[in-house]
């Protein structure tokens, strides 16, 4: 059974914000290396569903005959964003903490929240 298929692309990108936040959330209880990798090991697994679902919307949202560019240019911004968020991480971190910087983190990835409704998407069977 395909996810893609069973839950809407709007639906998805709520669950994977939410995964999102809880995968953040757990580093607040980061106590040694086994915790640290069992952590690496599901973030990781929470990124790939991620970008799988941000994946999917690029390529749903490319328009006929501009695809290849539409999409780079997507991921693009996607990429520079990841570069700018773990820049302003580490900048970040020397002021507040692990701690807080982990609550920041979770606080701003529950804000795509805000995001998913302004999503406009044409095709009924992608919602």
């Amino acid at each position: 059974m395909k996810i893609g298929k069973k839950y809407g692309l709007k639906q998805l990108l709520n669950i994977t914000v939410l995964l999102g936040v809880i995968s953040t959330i757990w580093y607040l209880w980061l106590v040694g290396e086994k915790t640290a990798i069992a952590f690496s090991i599901l973030g990781g697994i929470v990124s790939m569903v991620t970008l799988l679902a941000i994946l999917d919307l690029a390529a749903r949202s490319c328009p006929k005959m501009a695809e290849g560019t539409f999409f780079a240019l997507l991921m693009s911004v996607y990429n520079g964003g990841a570069m700018v968020s773990k820049v302003l991480g580490g900048f970040l971190l020397q002021y507040t903490g692990l701690q807080t910087l982990i609550i920041i983190s979770a606080v701003f990835t529950a804000f795509c929240w805000l995001l998913v409704p302004l999503i406009k998407l044409e095709d009924e069977n992608l919602h």
